[in-house]
């Protein structure tokens, strides 16, 4: 009698583990055959002056921290609710970006951070990675109106745009979005109780959601505020190791536009791959010529922060899928 439940035990870890192999293969088929990994290597290994190698450096040893700040968050967002060391977090969220890499608006993120929490605990985890993808993106878009007012008289379409009616709607989107998160907690327990959408919310997540304090929306707040800064840091690093010398104002307005652009693209992370280098060079096209140096920059920041940690994640899942047989 208790063969069968190990057989299926058995049988699911095996569709698992195949399941993350395919994955594994679908990113080496992009990163070889798709994007050309040797061709981008080649032509970063043809930059060979002193400042340029030490400003990639200092790209690379932003990545880590980057995600640990992630990690931190979400870690932050289940205090209280699921007990998580940092270790522990920061290995789930690579488990995620594996999963959200290839799936429509990083959705497989949220499986790929709780497929190894306890069972009890999988709905506040996933929780916790809707608030903390929520915080971010509306950190992103919110810097990003402000960065497009400071760029709008250089983008093709937008200058003649009044400047009272741009700040008004740029002022009004930032209030909502400022509400909107504050009043997550309220939102939920309003959607809970319509009947046509309560059947698609789990049981638990009212209860969950009663947990969110203004005290833990202020912790998420301040670590996807800094998450954005060593993110445009990072980016500006590598602008400049590519040789792209604008105004530091520029800088700034520029990045925080891309990442609004990017948030707003439900695309899978694949394809915005191959739109990034686009989006760069419409925000920065009438600063700068160097069209080739900002499509580089686009690529090497998705390659950092995406692809990487990514396969480190694919590798986790499959080792622990085998120390699990």
């Amino acid at each position: 009698m208790s063969s069968v439940p190990k057989n299926k035990s058995r049988r699911g870890r095996i569709i698992q583990a195949f399941a993350w192999l395919i994955l594994a293969i679908i990113l080496y088929r992009f990163v070889y055959r798709d994007i050309k990994l040797s061709s981008f290597i080649s032509e970063l290994s043809s930059i060979n002056e002193a400042h340029s190698l030490l400003l990639f450096s200092i790209a690379v040893l932003l990545m880590p921290l980057n995600w640990l700040l992630e990690s931190k968050k979400w870690q932050s967002s289940l205090r209280g609710i699921v007990r998580l060391t940092t270790a522990k977090a920061f290995l789930y969220v690579f488990q995620g970006i594996s999963l959200g890499i290839v799936s429509p608006g990083r959705i497989g993120e949220y499986g790929g951070r709780v497929i190894y929490l306890p069972k009890e605990s999988q709905v506040s985890g996933a929780l916790g990675v809707f608030r903390c993808s929520l915080a971010q993106n509306l950190m992103n878009i919110g810097i990003g109106i402000w960065g497009f007012l400071i760029l709008s008289p250089t983008l093709n379409g937008f200058a003649d745009i009044n400047d009272v009616l741009i700040y008004a709607f740029g002022s009004a989107v930032l209030i909502a979005i400022f509400v909107a998160y504050i009043q997550l907690p309220w939102l939920v327990g309003k959607l809970v109780r319509i009947s046509l959408v309560k059947k698609w919310i789990p049981s638990q997540l009212e209860s969950q959601t009663n947990r969110l304090t203004f005290e833990a929306n202020i912790r998420i707040v301040i670590f996807s505020l800094l998450r954005y800064a060593v993110y445009a840091a990072q980016y500006i690093i590598i602008l400049l190791a590519f040789g792209i010398e604008i105004q530091p104002i520029q800088y700034l307005a520029g990045v925080a536009l891309i990442f609004a652009i990017q948030s707003l693209l439900p695309l899978t992370p694949l394809l915005q791959f191959t739109i990034r280098g686009s989006i760069a060079v419409f925000v920065f096209a009438s600063i700068t010529q160097q069209e080739a140096s900002l499509v580089l920059s686009s690529y090497a920041m998705w390659l950092l922060n995406l692809l990487v940690p990514a396969i480190f994640g694919v590798g986790s899942l499959l080792l622990m899928k085998v120390s699990n047989q």
